[in-house]
């Protein structure tokens, strides 16, 4: 399973947003409740994927430096990014064309022009929450 990923207003709040590479330890522990034991191939589909350059490379930005490591100490790991100029909504429609049991976890409903059944999206204000573990395990089973 893969897990297209955007990070501000999913792994931190809203109010964090200034806070350039701002991760929230809750947000973080329960994004690693709803998946660790699924060993997800996570890809960055967020702004902050343009300081990936490869997996645990010491030339990552210092945010992915720290989003690996907070990553790991959960159990789960950055697999890569997902590659696109402009058009989110595109490559993410291509990607689930090849890979139908991905989910989409994001905050953003203008990200994308039509519906897409594996987008799943967090409250900005929250971040990723208690509530969102049971809501991504029930449609994690639907795949």
């Amino acid at each position: 399973m893969y897990i297209l990923l955007d990070i501000d207003g999913v792994l931190n709040k809203k109010d964090q947003w200034s806070r350039v590479g701002e991760l929230d330890k809750d947000c973080m522990d329960n994004f690693a409740k709803a998946f660790s034991e699924m060993r997800p191939k996570i890809l960055l589909t967020s702004s902050w994927r343009h300081g990936f350059v490869s997996k645990d490379n010491p030339l990552n930005s210092p945010q992915i430096k720290k989003l690996e490591f907070e990553l790991k100490k959960r159990g789960l790991m950055l697999s890569g990014i997902l590659r696109y100029d402009k058009d989110r909504n595109a490559a993410v429609n291509d990607f689930i064309k090849v890979h139908p049991d991905s989910l989409i976890l994001d905050d953003d409903p203008s990200e994308f022009k039509k519906k897409i059944d594996n987008l799943y999206l967090v409250n900005c204000k929250d971040g990723f929450s208690e509530k969102d573990i049971k809501a991504v395990r029930r449609k994690t089973k639907c795949f």
